[in-house]
């Protein structure tokens, strides 16, 4: 399994250096975000972690399984994101408002993941739209994270 950390200090699951994919982002001049992932020889699964807090971030993995795809160094690919962004959004409340859950939720839905696992999914919405999720609760999380200890 590699790992790639697209959220700077974000390392949840513990990756090691010598199973980390390395990266370059940057943004262009224009505002585009832009990656470049470092090279390995082999297939292998590769768990993607990131913070989605801005739609930089979302363009960011965008780019990054469009790269992994072309360089064709990954077999299955799973994504863990703590929060899905626009969870508490899971309903229309007033004509002319995007569901920017199912926005959010479509786009991850693309990338063809074979896994995605979320912290506190807020409510059932965001586990049903996601074609192949996997939502871990708080209490869940901090059972785990106090078994570690």
């Amino acid at each position: 399994m590699r790992y790639l950390n697209l959220t700077e200090g974000f390392d949840p699951l513990g990756s090691t250096p010598e199973n980390r994919i390395g990266f370059t982002a940057f943004t262009f001049s224009g505002g585009e975000p832009h990656i470049k992932l470092d090279h390995w020889d082999g297939r292998e699964d590769v768990e993607i972690t990131t913070r989605l807090n801005s739609s930089n971030d979302v363009m960011l993995l965008l780019l990054a399984v469009d790269a992994l795809e072309y360089m064709q160094c990954a077999n299955n690919l799973h994504l863990t994101v703590p929060y899905f962004p626009a969870a508490r959004q899971d309903r229309r409340m007033v004509p002319g408002e995007p569901l920017s859950i199912k926005v959010y939720a479509d786009l991850i839905n693309a990338l063809d993941f074979n896994s995605v696992t979320i912290l506190d999914a807020h409510s059932d919405v965001t586990p049903a739209l996601l074609e192949v999720s996997e939502s871990i609760s708080n209490h869940d999380f901090v059972i785990a994270a106090m078994e570690d200890m």
